[in-house]
């Protein structure tokens, strides 16, 4: 059975913002982990978190208006936030 940072890892990989590709972004995101984990608690939080994370960390451009990147935010937010909760 997975741990509860494999899974939210795995939920990354998926996620790929940066388009590394699977093979590489196994351990590109693992270090954004442990902040994300704080912010696990308040789904604003943790989608603030996950926009800081790719504008200031990861140097994207990102449109806060594009209802696209948003709803991609959100649903990251909720997988991550679903199994974080599985595994309290």
């Amino acid at each position: 059975m997975k741990t509860k940072i494999e899974m939210i890892n795995q939920i990354l990989v998926e996620w790929d913002p940066i388009g590394v590709g699977p093979e590489l972004a196994i351990d590109e995101y693992q270090g954004y982990i442990p902040t994300i984990l704080q912010f696990c608690y308040d789904k604003k939080k943790l989608m603030a978190c996950l926009r800081n994370i790719a504008i200031n960390e990861m140097g994207l451009e990102c449109d806060l208006n594009n209802k696209k990147y948003n709803s991609d935010i959100q649903l990251i937010c909720d997988r991550i936030i679903q199994t974080y909760n599985i595994y309290l």
